[in-house]
């Protein structure tokens, strides 16, 4: 009997043995499993984090070859709001003058025709990586532009025109150099510059004379 009672004592001994051993492999086990999907989630913040610092390298990047173009394109809108046939106070004038000479409107404005360059063209298919903010400001200066060259392109087709023509066309004058204006600071502040150079260049855009 005693040995018996041993034989037996053994044997559970034995099974125990064997249920620790099968516990501290499923342990193991779900340790493994934890540090792997912890690596994975590390790796994934990682390159996450990577592919981020990439893209805003990217869209500073193309904000500074926009910005090259914006600025010679704010020099023309600037030339234009600022001649005598885009002053209010020259309305009178300039439809007196140009009412029954569309053609020679389209001549005096014609440098406002095509102010979207090939390159500037080019280099806005990429917009979808810049900030909402500089995307908004590319498309409605885009906008503008396109719609004041289609009015100048028009006024060769008309040997004559009204008063609201070109009360528009004078309008779209001023409005496309308004988003020229407010693209060049929109590009400049997507380079990464920081807050007290770009209210320098707010007050040196709204000093030119």
């Amino acid at each position: 009997m005693p040995l018996i009672a041993s034989g037996s004592s053994l044997w559970s001994a034995i099974s125990a043995i064997g249920s620790m051993g099968s516990a501290l492999a499923s342990l193991l086990s779900a340790v493994g499993t934890f540090v792997a999907a912890a690596t994975a989630i590390f790796i994934w913040r990682s390159d996450r984090a990577t592919q981020q610092q990439d893209r805003l390298a990217d869209a500073r990047a193309l904000s500074r070859h926009l910005l090259g173009e914006v600025q010679g394109i704010c020099a023309i809108t600037h030339t234009l709001s600022m001649s005598d046939i885009a002053q209010p106070a020259n309305r009178d004038a300039v439809v007196s003058r140009f009412s029954t000479d569309p053609a020679g409107l389209a001549n005096r404005l014609a440098i406002g025709a095509n102010l979207i360059s090939p390159r500037f063209e080019r280099l806005s298919e990429r917009l979808g990586i810049l900030p909402a903010a500089t995307s908004d400001a590319i498309t409605l200066f885009g906008s503008s532009a396109i719609s004041l060259g289609n009015m100048i392109n028009a006024l060769h087709g008309y040997p004559e025109t009204d008063a609201e023509s070109i009360d528009e066309v004078l309008y779209a004058v001023r409005t496309v150099h308004e988003d020229a204006v407010s693209l060049h600071i929109a590009l400049a502040e997507a380079t990464g510059v920081g807050k007290d150079r770009i209210r320098i260049l707010k007050e040196g855009l709204s000093a030119i004379p």
